[in-house]
């Protein structure tokens, strides 16, 4: 199976040297990792929402054990943590973790752990004899480092940053923080009191990530505020036969064109009338995530004066701006969530540091250092009407934790 573009390194690098290089091959590691950030109002369990659904893959037979990986592991920036996280895709990649080489997988769900040592041991050249533990640390240290990595802005960067800086994220009322939860309080009861009895739970603790780097892009679209999922179900449910995607995707595009209408100006007021045309153009703004923080420009619609000044005749009558804003940010927050990162990396000989631009170089050791690059990719907008089956999901997944938890705690109870 070939993937495109992002398995290969960016056409910039294309006339280096390739004396420069100590390995032939360019290797590429996609991750999916899922939601990193959940807000305070919605952790009402001891596990993420990722791991909560390991539950119900294991109760569907979808997969034979639950998988170590923990996204909130992952976002934390703890080296350490990560480290495990990443240690635990490669143990059970599921449909998370891929790594291709020229363009080829050579390692996902479908290929045995057996052959693990020996894609690893192909990702870099070294001189030293390399164990099974080895290469995974080794590998492991790559891409924590890379993920951490403040990669170029481009000229926009800085003045975009400080737009976004100026203005906060729209106001969350504690009326709105009060949204009755009749649906799912019983399941989340007899979830909580099973999860304190097998003791397990997530970490919820984590650092400040360096600026700039593809976690902290990711992380920060994920924050993006909506005050919870049963009231953005609710909103739904009152304006799901009076609005649909096109209304909130031309309104986010509308509301970017008049907050950047210098740079946008030929944009203002000429959307499609379908829902394609729509999307692709969402799908344009949204990956601008890859390279720069404009994104946090284009979706700054959060200054309550704004909000309030916002022109959008479709909806007017029907929805306000407050209710259209909560459910563009979930949907965004959405497609941040089912992103996939793409790292890009091929060894390079340690004298070629003296010819490669260092911003793209990542240097585990004084023999090991990395071209690299990382892209985003997956970043489709989400349909208005997947709130329904996330909703959904969500009651299925709660009834697979309790079940799979009443199993295991009875086995126990038995030996």
């Amino acid at each position: 199976m070939k993937m495109p573009d992002y398995s290969f390194l960016p056409s910039k690098f294309a006339k280096l040297d390739p004396d420069l290089f100590k390995s032939k091959s360019t290797f590429a590691v996609e991750i999916k990792p899922k939601q990193g950030y959940q807000r305070k109002e919605e952790q009402r369990l001891q596990k993420c929402p990722y791991c909560l659904a390991q539950y119900y893959k294991l109760k569907k037979k979808v997969i034979d054990n639950r998988s170590s990986y923990c996204p909130f592991d992952l976002f934390s920036g703890d080296e350490k943590r990560m480290k495990g996280a990443i240690e635990g895709l490669l143990r059970s990649p599921q449909n998370n973790l891929k790594i291709f080489k020229n363009g080829t997988i050579v390692y996902d769900q479908e290929f045995s752990t057996n052959d693990l040592e020996t894609v690893l041991n192909d990702c870099y050249q070294t001189v030293d004899i390399c164990t099974k533990e080895t290469t995974v640390n080794l590998f492991s240290n790559l891409i924590c480092a890379v993920l951490l990595h403040s990669y170029p802005q481009d000229k926009h960067s800085e003045s975009m940053q400080a737009m976004f800086e100026r203005n906060r994220f729209y106001h969350i009322s504690e009326r709105d923080s009060k949204v009755i939860r009749d649906t799912n309080e019983k399941l989340i009861s007899k979830t909580k009191k099973l999860f304190y009895l097998v003791q397990e739970e997530c970490k919820c603790e984590c650092n400040t990530l360096p600026k700039d780097c593809v976690l902290e892009r990711i992380l920060s679209m994920q924050r993006l505020p909506y005050v919870g999922t049963e009231y953005i179900y609710d909103i739904y449910d009152k304006y799901s036969t009076v609005i649909n995607d096109e209304i909130i995707y031309s309104h986010l595009i509308n509301s970017s064109s008049i907050y950047t209408k210098e740079e946008h100006e030929d944009s203002n007021g000429n959307h499609a009338d379908n829902w394609s045309s729509t999307a692709s153009e969402i799908r344009e703004s949204i990956e601008s995530i890859k390279n720069t923080s404009r994104w946090k420009e284009n979706f700054s619609c959060y200054k309550e004066e704004y909000i309030d000044n916002i022109e959008c005749d479709k909806t007017s009558s029907n929805i306000n701006n407050k209710d259209l804003i909560a459910l563009q940010n979930y949907l965004l927050f959405c497609t941040a969530r089912d992103c996939s990162i793409l790292i890009t990396f091929r060894q390079l000989k340690p004298e070629a540091l003296l010819y490669i631009p260092q911003e793209y170089v990542i240097k585990i050791s004084e023999d090991l250092c990395f071209l690299t690059s990382v892209n985003v990719s997956d970043l489709d907008p989400k349909s208005m009407h997947s709130i329904e089956r996330h909703r959904q999901r969500d009651i299925n997944i709660l009834d697979a934790v309790i079940s799979v938890l009443k199993e295991e705690l009875s086995l126990n109870d038995h030996r």
